[in-house]
Formats: C-alpha cells, structure tokens, sequence
C-alpha cells in the first residue's frame, strides 16, 4: 500500500490538497509520479492499472489550520471534501483519494444520463 499527498496548484496558486492511498506493489512510484505529474496516467502506463469505475463522494467543511496553511487561505475557509474510490474494469481497487479544495476555487458538476 503506498500513500501519496500532494498539494495541487494552479497557475501556481494552491487549489487543493490531495491524499491517496494506493494499492498493490508499485516500485519507483515516487520517481514516476515527479517525473510525469499525472497519477492515472503513471498507474495505467507505467503499472498497467487502468482506472475504469470511479465513485466520488462529496460533502463541505471547514478548513482545519493545516489545511488552511497548505492551501494559504485562513482557518475556517470554506472548502469541498472529496473522497474517491476508483477500480479497474475487473474490480480490483486502484485507488482511495481523500481530496480537500478551496470553495472559491471549486467547482463541482455532476452530470448523468439513463443507460
């Protein structure tokens, strides 16, 4: 089991700190994941870990003071909870992502459709 945090930016601007706890044997992930940026891209060409499912779960808080740090806004900003499960097409579990975005940042769209 590996676990990731990163802090996302966007034009250099924290937008959002990202934890994921990743399954399975992953050598070099650290080296990979510098190298490359993306973490689905890394696990499906790297690893051969394609993401198929994904199931988001999303709810609003907060910021803690260590949040409010990393993402440089003051303790009790506003932000948008993320968690995320994703497996690949055969169910095996790829990753858990708890993820924490600034509210004036983010913004979340659901969109569905019958099948």
């Amino acid at each position: 089991m590996w676990w990731v945090e990163r802090v996302r930016l966007v034009d250099g601007v924290p937008l959002a700190v990202e934890t994921a706890q990743l399954a399975g044997e992953l050598p070099g992930l650290a080296e990979q994941l510098a190298a490359r940026g993306s973490m689905y891209e890394t696990l499906r060409e790297v690893y051969g870990r394609g993401v198929d499912e994904v199931r988001d779960a999303v709810q609003s808080r907060l910021a803690d003071p260590r949040e409010a740090e990393l993402l440089a806004v003051e303790t009790g900003h506003p932000l948008l909870v993320v968690r995320r499960h994703s497996h690949t097409a055969d169910g095996r579990p790829v990753e858990w992502t708890h993820s924490v975005y600034r509210g004036d940042r983010f913004t979340f769209v659901a969109a569905a459709r019958r099948t």
